[in-house]
Order: C-alpha cells, then sequence, then structure tokens
C-alpha cells in the first residue's frame, strides 16, 4: 500500500460520475477533486496504518470486512491499483461507522500502546521513540478522522492511499 492516506467528502453526483470512469482515470481524477480549493477532505499523512492497528491490532493491508473501526481508516468497497489504494464508503456506510466510533474514547488504547510493537509488525511509520508523542499523534488523526466522518455522515467518503 501506499504511504499517506487522504479522505474526500463526496456529493452523490461527484460519486456517479467518478463511478463511471475506469480505473485508470479514478486516481487522477480524486487528485483534482483533492486539489480543487472547496475540497472537503482530511490527510492523515503517514499515520493510517499506525492508527489502523492501534484500533484493530492489525495493519490495514488487511482490512476486517464489516469492521467499522477497519472501515474507518481504510474505507469499505476496496479498489487496489499496484501502488495505490482506492476505498469507497456510501453515506449509508458512514452512518453506520460514525454511529460505532462517535463514542470511542481514544484514551482506552493507550494501556495497550507499544511503539515496538507497531516496528514488531512492520507498521508505518515509526520515526519516534517517543511513545507518549507517538501515541498523542496517532489519537489527534483518530479525533481529526471521526469529526471528518462525523461532519460528513450525509456524504460519500472516498479513501485514498498512496
Amino acid at each position: 500500500m501506499g504511504i499517506r492516506a487522504v479522505y474526500t467528502a463526496l456529493t452523490d453526483e461527484e460519486t456517479d460520475r467518478l463511478e463511471e470512469l475506469p480505473d485508470s482515470q479514478l486516481m487522477a481524477e480524486l487528485e483534482k477533486i483533492q486539489d480543487r480549493e472547496d475540497c472537503n477532505k482530511v490527510d492523515v499523512d503517514k499515520m493510517w496504518d499506525s492508527l489502523h492497528f492501534v484500533l484493530t491490532g492489525i495493519t490495514a493491508s488487511d482490512p476486517i470486512e464489516d469492521n467499522p473501526l477497519s472501515e474507518l481508516v481504510v474505507g469499505v468497497d476496496v479498489i487496489l491499483f499496484e501502488d495505490e489504494f482506492i476505498a469507497f464508503s456510501s453515506q449509508e456506510d458512514v452512518q453506520r461507522i460514525v454511529e460505532v466510533v462517535k463514542n470511542i474514547d481514544f484514551n482506552t488504547y493507550r494501556a495497550d500502546f507499544n511503539p515496538k510493537i507497531l516496528a514488531k509488525n512492520g507498521i508505518y511509520p515509526i520515526w519516534s521513540d517517543d511513545e507518549s508523542d507517538l501515541f498523542n499523534e496517532i489519537k489527534s488523526n483518530f479525533e481529526e478522522l471521526v469529526n471528518f466522518y462525523l461532519k460528513n455522515k450525509e456524504l460519500n467518503i472516498f479513501t485514498t492511499i498512496y
């Protein structure tokens, strides 16, 4: 999978237009949308795999079907390319995910958090030896992503990891 993740909220019309494109054009069109000044998106940069691991205990490379914590990070309907990952979450999926994640206190994951376990499992990125700083960064990304989902629960969400 890729290095950074961007979550993009799209209207039904935008989603319909993207779904009509051949796979080879999908990423380029998503990037055009993400480059617009009015684009509604959140970029968790390189923390998506760490976030997925903290929430689920496994890498995002192995998404868990019908698991809202996994789907929050990697999306629901996955389209894989050689070096790129795109996933789509419908309005219904987003609402279902929001119902589960909106009341999660991320601090409950603190007791089991250990950067050495992330490193041992090949979870990207691990660049800080400061356990507290790394946990707080992952927590911040979780909160930003949950707020994005809450704000956009009436829209469709495309996840791009590249």
